[in-house]
């Protein structure tokens, strides 16, 4: 018998809090529940999620990456992946564990940023190329 959450489909909106969701057995479910769901906007998902750089979100407008417990920095490399492959967020929250290495062109039209210096140091390096028009920074040294 599966799970009935794993079904729901058509969702703009979700946000998945708590451990359960990274755990390795849940994975494939979460990312079926995904696919049913291709025109998401708005995810708020813990930043271990194991599959998130197969995901493909073509709507995506904010991003929200809580930090559960320890982050590596390959989980860095591969969000930093995922948000190279969403040009479409406009809204992101993330604290990596050092500085991401964003290929140039990344999150082009995003105007909101929650999130610690090592990823303004990584925009910062990336706006020799292109201006990222980011109207609200939000500055933290840790997560809330």
């Amino acid at each position: 018998m599966s799970y009935p959450l794993w079904n729901i489909s058509n969702l703009t909106a979700l946000c998945l809090l708590g451990d359960a969701w990274v755990k390795s057995g849940n994975a494939a479910h979460v990312s079926h529940m995904f696919e049913l769901s291709p025109g998401l906007e708005y995810l708020e998902i813990p930043l271990k999620f194991h599959n998130l750089a197969k995901c493909r979100f073509p709507r995506l407008k904010k991003l929200k990456l809580s930090l559960q417990s320890g982050a590596t920095s390959s989980i860095d490399e591969s969000r930093a992946r995922f948000l190279e492959n969403h040009p479409t967020i406009e809204e992101l929250t993330w604290f990596p564990s050092g500085i991401p290495n964003l290929a140039p062109g990344s999150l082009p039209i995003l105007k909101c940023l929650r999130t610690s210096l090592q990823v303004v140091i990584a925009l910062d390096q990336l706006s020799q190329d292109h201006v990222i028009p980011v109207e609200k920074l939000v500055d933290q040294v840790s997560p809330q």
